[in-house]
């Protein structure tokens, strides 16, 4: 008797554990399906399987489908759009990072790395570099017509992109439509003090967040356009080489001349003595 209550128990055992066996198996089948279901239902944003799960948990996707579009890499927010980006130097430089020269008023721009080298260019203060390359403390630059080398104290190299626009672009609107129309404020029911046309550059005032104040300087007048009409023009201020600086001295040299001497048979002779 006793030993058929063992057979009995031990037949028992053996299909409990084909059930769970088969159960166990079954599973991952059934999670999949459900999850699938609820991905149909969320535009795909729920992980439905395990190969995914890991490989966006590596990557910083974790979450459930809510909160997952809060932690997608986000595109930095700027109120500079439609940019045309000027070159410094050769490059555009909306594809470089920049440095800005906090030199005053300038620092020497040196063939190579070191302090004694030739000087083949100078960098005004808030003037723009393009970084090519670190050597040490010194900085492989490119800046109007001058390649060489500044040392890297000499440089603000911390600036976000929108710092360098607000701070040190010399910013103009280039009109994407023909017959835009030039506001006292910035609103569509504001006065309309002119018409501007398409391919027209005019210098930048102020950037708001859907207006930009233009300068017109022929009518001597000033007003608003809506940003999303115009595209924003910048450029920097950039190294002049040694040869661009005699240059410009000649030149300086040249026009005064040429003004005390139209002085001395106009006007301007007798205003000039009484300063």
């Amino acid at each position: 008797m006793h030993n058929k209550k063992i057979l009995v128990m031990s037949i028992l055992l053996f299909f409990l554990f084909i059930f769970l066996a088969q159960f166990r198996f079954s599973l991952p089948i059934f999670s999949r399906s459900i999850e699938t279901k609820v991905s149909e239902t969320t535009n795909n944003l729920v992980i439905v399987d395990e190969e995914t799960l890991k490989l966006n948990q590596e990557i910083g996707l974790t979450g459930n489908a809510d909160g997952l579009k809060d932690t997608l890499p986000k595109e930095s927010e700027t109120e500079y759009s439609n940019i045309i980006y000027g070159n410094i130097g050769n490059l555009s430089s909306e594809n470089v990072k920049i440095g800005i020269s906090k030199a005053d008023p300038f620092v020497n721009v040196r063939e190579l790395p070191d302090k004694n080298s030739s000087i083949v260019g100078k960098l005004y203060k808030d003037a723009a570099a393009a970084i090519i390359s670190y050597e040490g403390n010194w900085v492989k630059i490119e800046s109007g017509t001058v390649k060489g080398f500044i040392n890297v104290e000499y440089l603000n190299l911390n600036l976000t992109t929108e710092e360098i626009i607000e701070q040190y672009g010399k910013l103009k609107v280039l009109i994407a439509t023909d017959g835009l129309n030039v506001r006292a404020k910035t609103t569509e029911e504001s006065k309309r003090l002119t018409v501007v046309y398409s391919n027209e550059v005019y210098p930048v005032l102020d950037v708001k967040d859907d207006w930009i104040q233009i300068s017109m300087e022929d009518d001597n007048m000033k007003g608003y356009v809506a940003k999303e009409y115009v595209n924003l023009i910048v450029n920097y201020q950039q190294a002049v080489s040694l040869e661009e600086e005699q240059a410009l001295l000649r030149l300086n040299e040249e026009t005064a001349e040429e003004t005390a001497i139209t002085c001395l048979f106009s006007p301007c002779r007798k205003w000039q003595s009484t300063l």
